[in-house]
């Protein structure tokens, strides 16, 4: 037989594997966190090139209704002010429903659903007596 003090107790060991998981954990926080950094600063990058193509993009608009309004000055130029001061119109209306409906979107409501789903089983898993072949199953199984 090995000697008491040449291996180490069940205490030990689970303090030793304690250790790890903590270890563990906190070396995926940190990822997490620097994976969240770089995202933050990739979003903010992306901001300032929206902003940019946005002010660009009025600017050609204002440029080509200019443009417009001088060619057909001539004709009639007060239907061709409301006609395109319609289309900008009808164009802002639709933008609008789509952010409307955008934000009326649960965010992460697939993700909160499967979590309260594995909530539901776990509590019902811990719950009831052991047996044989039912603490085996898992959430997706269901």
């Amino acid at each position: 037989m090995s000697d008491p003090a040449e291996s180490p107790g069940v205490l030990a060991t689970l303090r030793g594997m304690g250790a790890t998981l903590s270890a563990m954990v906190a070396n995926r926080v940190e990822l997490v966190l620097v994976e969240l950094q770089l995202e933050r600063a990739r979003f903010l990058q992306i901001l300032v090139l929206l902003l940019i193509t946005l002010a660009l993009g009025f600017l050609s608009i204002l440029a080509l209704t200019a443009a417009l309004v001088v060619a057909l000055w001539k004709t009639n130029p007060i239907v061709v002010l409301v006609v395109i001061g319609l289309v900008y119109g009808l164009g802002a209306w639709m933008t609008v429903r789509k952010a409307r409906e955008l934000l009326g979107h649960d965010a992460f409501s697939g993700s909160l659903g499967e979590l309260k789903k594995d909530q539901t089983w776990l509590n019902q898993t811990l719950s009831r007596p052991s047996s044989s072949g039912d603490a085996s199953s898992s959430p997706k199984a269901s």
